[in-house]
């Protein structure tokens, strides 16, 4: 081959990786091929953070609640209906586990839109006799029974960020692991 040709594939290569691994959030060491449907739903994510303005609450989390997300891959009707669903593990002598539904922003059902930097979460628990929770329980935002957008500040295969800022503008940052 000469250098010419050689040179338009290795510019091409750079091109097509820049366009494909690009994203909203940052996507760790170098760049990502997985979707992050894909990312999302790698493995059961615990709260490794929990931050309200910078006060660490992460101590009081771990010891009252400690969940394990276990976000389940979108199913082959997405986008027709755009949750997926989710599993709370529950480390606890009051609740065995959980239920929910997940789903990035829609900007535009009808137009399969979705703003896949932000993530809406609703969940709930089971109690052991198998009723389902009527009390909301957990450290806002991160409450069983609320529907809540989270902005997603980072995604690795290993690392998910999130970020909520309430109508008092106090912003939280939880870092699920």
């Amino acid at each position: 081959m000469n250098t010419k040709t050689i040179r338009n594939i290795l510019a091409l290569t750079l091109i097509l990786a820049t366009v494909l691994g690009c994203s909203k959030y940052e996507d760790g060491p170098w760049i990502s091929f997985r979707s992050p449907e894909k990312r999302i739903s790698s493995h059961v994510w615990y709260v490794e953070s929990y931050k309200k303005n910078d006060i660490d609450l992460t101590v009081e989390w771990k010891d009252s609640y400690d969940w394990g997300f276990d976000f389940h891959p979108y199913t082959e009707n997405y986008p027709p209906s755009p949750n997926s669903d989710i599993s709370v593990f529950v480390n606890s002598q009051d609740y065995s586990n959980g239920f929910g539904v997940w789903h990035f922003h829609v900007i535009n059902f009808q137009n399969d839109s979705y703003d896949k930097s932000k993530l809406v979460l609703w969940f709930n628990l089971v109690d052991t006799s198998g009723l389902m929770n009527s009390d909301t329980i957990g450290i806002f935002p991160l409450c069983t029974r609320i529907t809540t957008e989270y902005e997603i500040t980072r995604l690795t295969e290993k690392e998910m960020w999130w970020q909520y800022t309430d109508s008092l503008n106090n912003v939280y940052t939880i870092k699920l692991k």
